[in-house]
């Protein structure tokens, strides 16, 4: 009775075990292969928009999927995709493994096209760690391998990478040729976009080359297909091109026109670095003028945007790390989700195993057992959930101080770049001062200005002189950005006078003699004569740079 009533029970379970875990079957490479593209497809997309780790995750699925077909292609086409999502993210060594083992699987399966996005890649890799000659002759290989596979579209962009790199090198006529071809090949696939660009560029390496008729040609030719195709940001773009032709031959009025013309085209896009650009020309043809305060103006004007673009990149920064951690933790979540599922269904399995044994043996001691490593399992497999927490809370801790560590970098970075624009700012401003006032010397000297005008002009240029004030202003900022930096030096040479640890300062953040003789408005050879104090007061030896000296403190 007692086996029969036990019987029934391990049946029942056994069939509800089976009715609720039916046997998938696999599916077959056809099936695969489409998973394998869809997942491609997301990762291209995916890191198009500048999401790394969601195109990291499916470009390594895709690998996967690749790896059980066994395509040598497929392979190199996800290790390719993984490659330039480390790329872009500068992490130049694990780009470059993964671009070598994908040219190794594209060799083998002999796909030309693929091999030449490979090598295409190994240029850009050796082109941003600075091996420009090594960068070419991928770029040259990776050209050759998609014109053959007929793909003319990144050939051209290809081009575009050898001219890139030639202009590195400073050889603009080997740069020409390739920013000729790439507008040849552009122009054939009717591209307006591109071909404006590529006549740019064009035009600037003739510029580069003072071939300036050539220069204007090509940049002509811009304007006028934008006309035709409107481009706000790429007409700002042409303008600042033909401004600069005019200011480097001298044509400062016609220069002006343009760039003024780009500020207003520039004011409705993104494009805060053509505004820049322009801001910073309009200043120097100010100064070559003689409107010093113009020129200051309009230099102000580009320093407080520069500022801003180098405070958004910042933010951005730190929200793509905040992105990435976010992203991290809802994988790891997902993970942890999955092992419980799978936990759940090796559970079953081995209830059903046991429980078939049971029905073969028919004893009691042996379902007395199976309960007991049962619940060993389950302890083991809680054991390893908690392990796994434990380990994801070290990793978030971990990710929250590199976040905080950022965070203090980026402010620093951003005080390093406000000390930076002060001291640029006094510089200008004490050369335009200088400048005022020997001009109005020698206007009185000549006659040309009355004793009361002279005399004033010079009380406000004396008074906006004042080197103590800037001073006090500048030393505020400096102690905020490399705090103790006083203090030390004066402890250990006491006999440094207060001009003197003035001047350390400014040596700190790499000030020129001549710049920092504009901020005290001395001699250059004063500042000279000064460092040699300096250096005989440390009692520094001749092969010991003072400034290398002065960043241990």
């Amino acid at each position: 009775m007692l086996v029969s009533f036990t019987l029934a029970i391990v049946l029942i379970y056994f069939l509800t075990d089976q009715i609720s875990s039916p046997v998938k079957e696999d599916p077959t490479d056809q099936d695969r292969v489409f998973t394998f593209r869809a997942l491609l497809d997301k990762g291209g997309n995916f890191q198009e928009n500048d999401q790394t780790d969601s195109a990291l995750y499916y470009y390594h699925k895709a690998l996967d999927i690749a790896s059980s077909l066994k395509n040598q292609s497929y392979i190199a086409k996800s290790k390719n995709g993984i490659a330039n999502c480390y790329l872009r993210s500068e992490d130049y060594p694990k780009a470059m493994v993964y671009l070598v083992d994908a040219l190794k699987s594209a060799e083998l399966s002999g796909d030309k096209h693929c091999q030449g996005l490979i090598y295409n890649g190994l240029g850009l890799v050796n082109i941003s760690i600075g091996k420009t000659d090594i960068a070419i002759a991928h770029f040259e290989k990776a050209k050759n391998l998609c014109k053959e596979s007929g793909d003319l579209q990144n050939a051209a962009g290809i081009s575009l990478n050898i001219a890139n790199c030639y202009v590195e090198k400073d050889n603009f006529l080997k740069a020409r040729d390739f920013y000729e071809d790439h507008l040849n090949t552009i122009t054939g696939l009717n591209d307006t976009s591109q071909i404006i660009l590529a006549l740019v560029n064009v035009s600037t390496v003739n510029r580069f080359l003072n071939e300036y008729r050539l220069s204007f040609q090509y940049i002509d030719q811009a304007l006028n297909l934008l006309e035709i195709y409107p481009s706000n940001s790429l007409k700002c773009t042409a303008l600042i091109q033909k401004g600069l032709i005019y200011f480097n031959t001298g044509d400062y009025s016609n220069a002006k026109k343009l760039f003024l013309e780009s500020l207003e085209v520039s004011s409705g896009t993104l494009s805060r670095s053509n505004s820049m650009e322009a801001l910073l020309h309009l200043s120097e043809i100010a100064e070559k003028e003689g409107n010093y305060s113009d020129a200051l103006d309009l230099f102000r004007n580009y320093t407080l945007l520069k500022d801003s673009v180098m405070n958004d990149e910042t933010r951005n920064t730190i929200s793509e790390i905040q992105l990435k951690a976010d992203v991290q933790k809802k994988e790891y979540e997902n993970e942890i989700l999955t092992a419980k599922i799978e936990v759940q269904k090796r559970r079953g399995k081995t209830v059903g195993v046991v429980l078939g044994l049971f029905i073969i043996i028919i004893l009691l001691i042996i379902t007395l057992i199976w309960l007991s490593l049962k619940n060993l399992r389950k302890s083991y497999i809680l054991k390893e959930l908690e392990n796994s927490n434990l380990a994801e809370k070290i990793r978030s801790d971990e990710l929250q101080n590199k976040i905080e560590k950022l965070r203090f970098e980026s402010e620093i970075e951003s005080k390093n770049k406000e000390l930076t624009s002060v001291s640029l700012q006094l510089i200008n401003k004490n050369k335009i001062l200088s400048d005022i006032s020997n001009m109005s010397s020698r206007q009185y000297s000549s006659g040309s200005m009355d004793g009361i005008t002279f005399k004033e002009l010079q009380r406000i240029v004396t008074d906006n002189l004042n080197i103590d004030k800037d001073w006090e202003k500048f030393k505020s900022l400096f102690e905020k950005v490399h705090s103790g930096f006083f203090i030390k030096l004066k402890e250990e040479f006491p006999d440094l006078s207060e001009n003197e640890l003035r001047l350390c300062a400014y040596l700190r953040i790499n000030l020129q003699n001549k710049e920092i003789a504009r901020i005290l408005n001395v001699n250059p050879s004063t500042v000279v004569t000064s460092r040699y104090r300096i250096r005989k007061k440390m009692r520094l030896e001749n092969k010991i740079v003072l400034e290398d000296h002065l960043r241990n403190f």
